[in-house]
């Protein structure tokens, strides 16, 4: 099983405390996000459990 969460690349800050929190970095995906075109979404992993 496992969580899953996504960011902008650009929030440093956010990146580094799912780094802290046991997250991996998975991917980027460019897209479109609230209306926001050129946003570079960090996908995010953490494994929980068995």
């Amino acid at each position: 099983m496992s969580l899953s969460a996504h960011t902008n690349a650009k929030n440093t800050n956010a990146r580094n405390l799912y780094k802290k929190l046991g997250y991996k970095e998975i991917g980027i995906v460019p897209c479109a996000f609230n209306g926001i075109d050129g946003v570079n979404l960090v996908l995010l992993e953490k494994k929980i459990g068995n």
